[in-house]
């Protein structure tokens, strides 16, 4: 779970794994409590979520990623 900090401009957040993954996890993410669309892109040592719009201050995006060694 990630907590949007203030809100209102940002329209992305990176977070950066705790390791490396040997490949890309696959991975999903929502805004919970908010209508709003979230793409996720992932690489071997981060996942970067996109909104559409603007993400609303004190959000919460869920994500789940699924990846082997």
């Amino acid at each position: 779970e990630i907590t949007v900090g203030t809100g209102g401009v940002a329209t992305s957040c990176t977070l950066t794994f705790g390791k490396s993954w040997t490949f890309a996890p696959t991975c999903s993410a929502y805004n919970e409590g908010a209508i709003l669309f979230v793409r996720s892109v992932t690489t071997t040592t981060t996942l970067v979520i996109d909104a559409a719009t603007p993400l609303t201050a004190s959000g919460k995006i869920k994500y789940m990623c699924i990846g082997r060694e």
